[in-house]
């Protein structure tokens, strides 16, 4: 569920070095970001899978230092801004956390707020915040733009993900023999077969927009149909 992930998870324990240390941040995130942080996360995310597929599963340098990157960045977050923020806006993979646990059981989420120590006392860090009660948190912002944004694009980003493979070497073979795990960094190699003077820099995250795009579109037409607006 979505409070013993937020317990459990690493980033979520050094994005509050700065409470641990005694100098808590206390800036609070802009009003934009309040009402967009999904299709923040959403683009962190991307960018995080592109970088995957350019170099960090099959580096075990790229991987250490992308790591390294976002556990400093989020050590940073702890002492410039209050609370919880780089869990409710920064971390790229909170939106995947809220597809994967929202909405949470109303009585199941009251009491697992109750039991993160974490946020107590309050800062107020995040308007309808989930750590309170995730499943009004959900409710709240269940018909925002924002949020239709990324759940939409979502789908079709993990189809690109694992399609990307196929483009790259033109066959399955390079995905199911794992050999992608094994051949290091290779940004700068063909893209495409059928582009090949398009660089892996280049196409990996072109892939993973236009299908996010292409899934946006496909969702909002459903959603058309069936609601009618």
């Amino acid at each position: 569920g979505y409070h013993v992930w937020r317990r459990i998870c690493p980033l979520a324990v050094v994005a509050q070095v700065g409470r641990l240390v005694g100098r808590p941040g206390t800036k609070k995130m802009s009003d934009w970001m309040g009402r967009n942080y999904l299709p923040v996360q959403l683009g962190l995310l991307v960018t995080a899978l592109a970088i995957r597929l350019m170099g960090t599963n099959g580096s075990a340098i790229w991987l250490a230092v992308f790591l390294g990157v976002v556990v400093v960045a989020a050590i940073v977050t702890s002492f410039v801004y209050a609370g919880k923020t780089w869990c409710n806006f920064l971390c790229p993979v909170g939106l995947v956390e809220k597809i994967h646990t929202e909405p949470a059981g109303d009585g199941a989420s009251r009491l697992a707020g109750e039991l993160t120590s974490q946020c107590a006392p309050c800062v107020a860090c995040k308007k309808h915040c989930p750590d309170i009660d995730a499943e009004q948190g959900y409710w709240k912002e269940a018909t925002d733009r924002a949020r239709r944004i990324a759940y939409y694009a979502w789908p079709g980003i993990v189809v690109a993900f694992y399609t990307y493979y196929f483009l790259v070497a033109g066959d399955w073979d390079y995905y199911f023999s794992g050999s992608w795990a094994y051949d290091g960094a290779h940004p700068f190699d063909p893209g495409f077969t059928f582009l090949p003077q398009l660089p892996v820099i280049v196409a990996a995250p072109l892939t993973l927009v236009v299908f996010g795009l292409v899934s946006f579109a496909l969702f909002a037409l459903v959603e058309t149909a069936l609601v009618g607006h």
